[in-house]
């Protein structure tokens, strides 16, 4: 099987695929890469994703909520020292 096709043989990504639905479905897996992160506290992780283009402020402030949940202070003094953490 190839690295470019699913166990059905379906391509990942087919040539009729509309630009914005890659880029939606490559937000929605780099996203949850995002709150796996801010779930286990990993600042070293964190800072790649956002070096590397990732947003920390989606879905109502989550990856800040959850680095405030799961008690990773150091992460989330890291996502609020970007200033745009919007307040209810």
């Amino acid at each position: 099987m190839s690295s470019d096709t699913t166990q059905s043989n379906t391509p990942i990504f087919n040539p009729q695929y509309s630009p914005e639905l890659v880029a939606l479905i490559l937000t929605d897996q780099v996203n949850a890469k995002v709150l796996n992160v801010c779930e286990s506290g990993n600042v070293e992780k964190a800072k790649w994703f956002k070096d590397n283009g990732a947003n920390f402020h989606f879905n109502e402030e989550k990856p800040f909520l959850l680095a405030c949940e799961h008690l990773h202070t150091d992460l989330a003094k890291w996502i609020y020292s970007f200033g745009t953490i919007k307040t209810v």
